[in-house]
């Protein structure tokens, strides 16, 4: 039996397929046998496959499962096996067709696979082999994620220094090749390594100096042609440094990633208390590079009530005026549900006249959108983990409920919070939407570390988008509902157990009350992972922190000076600059 596999796969990947035995390969789009990955990035990773028997007939693959297999490139640990069977995905079984959601960790080791195929089992037994030969390309690792283009300074000044070579020596035709390959394999050495900026430089100069020793030992120049050789290494070098290090700098945090939306949030309510909680939240914000989510608080007397209390005009118009100082925007509007001074569980509220609960929602999110118009804030946050009433059994009160919404507010963009974005039965939500909004809490290690300086942002980027198969789940969503993400909720405690346990019990009271000290090395982990790591997910337009106030907080305000910032806040801040502020409008 033969079979055509066929990839489609966006972006930047390589799966490269030989011919091996009767397999056969098929790329009818461009003619080629490959597509193009790279080490550890994220973003689609469906492989779509089309099994047909020899005589060209479709292969039934009713009752079928499909795994795949491989051995991992030898490492110093040795091989490691790869063995998934959750990407399975039937699309037309009785026509041969189905796709594959390729694990997130068959892209972390670069190298070829020394065997890879597709499994097709039936009833337990293995019916064939789909068997090819996978390749991941190294890329070279800035700062610890990985740039799609980061090494066209670094070649430009190599073609520089040939170039002025060739001027200064009379014999240079002797030893350029030399040079030419120990700069090529300098390239390829780092792009293998991942080595940073400044080691980029550092090994460029010792490859200069050995080069400088051998002209000087085969007498190829006089001293007096050397010395101009060696200033106009330095020239070219500082003019790099000055020139190009920036350039490198901005590839390695993809500026061709610009968030659309980068927010903190922060609480609003009514009462001594919410105001107190505001301008708690408020100072450890002010001296920050922040726009704003605001968290409406929004008052509900019973789990089973249909009745609500928002936040007053008052209290909204002085919250907001306050964010808007300093140039800063409000990018999103987004309630909660509290009940008794508490935030309750959303999943909880379940009101006893569906009809009743979505005449009155929809009242109160017209003021919302309101709000939205008079403050230019873009995005209305339409409801929060609200499972039991917009699930998908209720999809027709909220179709009525979002199309009134955009016939009065045809500018504003909407989106859902929602944590159950990937569960069957409470998703169709995310089809009347603008944006899909989920609320993730990922852990970011797999044991809480004793040292935090220990993890790296690459691992724990990783091990956050391999958690609970977390980028499975984003690119399913997207591929399913064809719309840009934001992540409309993620933050962590500041304790190491978070990093394992995202949804710690923690009393805010011991926080308050300095029982429990915060690390804030945490929280800049953290935001370095989720920030980073989104920013190679092209369909991420947007990450709202959560939250400015404790318990998940990012600046202890009640003992902390409010002038001094924190690991914390510096790691917001240049995270902001990097992958924000440059593309604000």
């Amino acid at each position: 039996m033969s079979q055509t596999l066929t990839y489609v796969m966006g972006g930047d990947r390589r799966v490269h397929v030989d011919n091996i035995q009767d397999f056969k390969v098929d790329f009818s789009d461009d003619n080629h046998n490959w597509v193009q990955a790279r080490q550890f990035e994220r973003g689609m990773r469906q492989v779509f496959v089309n099994v047909v028997n020899e005589d060209g007939t479709p292969f039934d693959l009713t009752g079928c499962n499909v795994w795949f297999e491989g051995l991992l490139p030898k490492t110093a640990d040795g091989d490691f096996r790869v063995i998934d069977d959750d990407g399975y995905v039937p699309l037309d079984p009785s026509a041969g067709k189905f796709r594959y959601d390729m694990p997130g960790h068959a892209f972390t080791i670069a190298g070829s696979y020394r065997q890879a195929f597709f499994r097709i089992v039936k009833n337990g037994n293995s019916v064939t082999t789909l068997e090819f030969d996978l390749d991941v390309l190294a890329d070279k690792v800035i700062d610890g994620l990985v740039p799609k283009t980061w090494i066209g300074p670094f070649d430009k000044i190599a073609d520089q220094l040939v170039e002025s070579l060739q001027k200064h020596t009379d014999d240079a035709d002797k030893i350029l090749a030399d040079f030419h390959k120990r700069v090529g394999d300098l390239i390829a050495q780092l792009n293998q390594q991942g080595s940073t900026t400044t080691s980029m430089l550092t090994e460029l100069q010792n490859r200069i100096a050995e080069l400088e020793e051998k002209i000087n030992q085969d007498n190829l120049v006089t001293q007096s042609q050397l010395d101009a050789f060696k200033q106009m290494i330095n020239d070219e070098l500082a003019k790099f440094n000055d020139e190009t290090v920036s350039e490198i700098s901005k590839a390695s945090r993809r500026l061709d990633h610009q968030f659309e939306y980068l927010s903190m949030g922060i609480n609003i309510a009514d009462g001594i208390d919410g105001q107190t909680y505001f301008n708690n939240e408020y100072s450890a914000c002010q001296n920050n590079l922040m726009d704003f989510t605001l968290i409406d608080r929004v008052d509900v007397p019973s789990t089973t009530a249909t009745t609500f209390t928002p936040t007053s005009d008052t209290a909204m118009k002085s919250a907001i005026d306050k964010l808007h100082q300093n140039g800063r925007k409000i990018l999103m509007l987004k309630p909660h549900l509290f009940m008794g001074g508490h935030e309750i569980y959303r999943e909880n509220y379940k009101p006893s006249d569906i009809a009743s609960f979505y005449a009155n929602w929809q009242a109160f999110l017209e003021h919302e959108a309101q709000v939205c118009t008079d403050n230019d804030i873009p995005v209305l946050c339409i409801e929060t983990e609200m499972n039991s009433v917009f699930a998908d059994q209720y999809y027709d009160y909220a179709r009525s409920m979002i199309s009134n919404l955009k016939t009065k507010y045809p500018k504003l963009k909407l989106t859902a919070a929602c944590n159950k974005f990937f569960v069957a039965g409470f998703k169709k939500i995310l089809s009347l939407v603008d944006i899909i909004g989920i609320n993730v809490y990922p852990s970011y290690t797999s044991s809480i570390p004793t040292n935090i300086s220990q993890v790296s942002v690459p691992d724990a980027a990783e091990f956050m988008f391999n958690s609970d198969r977390l980028a499975q789940k984003i690119d399913n969503a997207v591929l399913e509902f064809n719309k840009p993400v934001m992540i409309t909720e993620v933050g962590i405690y500041p304790f190491p157990e978070a990093l394992l346990q995202p949804l710690l019990s923690i009393k805010t009271q011991d926080i308050i009350d300095g029982k429990l000290i915060p690390n804030f090395d945490v929280t800049a982990l953290a935001m370095k992972a989720v920030i980073e790591g989104m920013a190679y997910a092209d369909s991420v337009i947007g990450v709202s922190w959560f939250v400015s106030g404790v318990p998940m907080f990012f600046k202890d305000y009640y003992r902390e000076d409010a002038g001094t910032r924190n690991v914390a806040e510096n790691a917001w801040n240049q995270l902001s600059e990097s992958y924000y502020w440059e593309g604000r409008n």
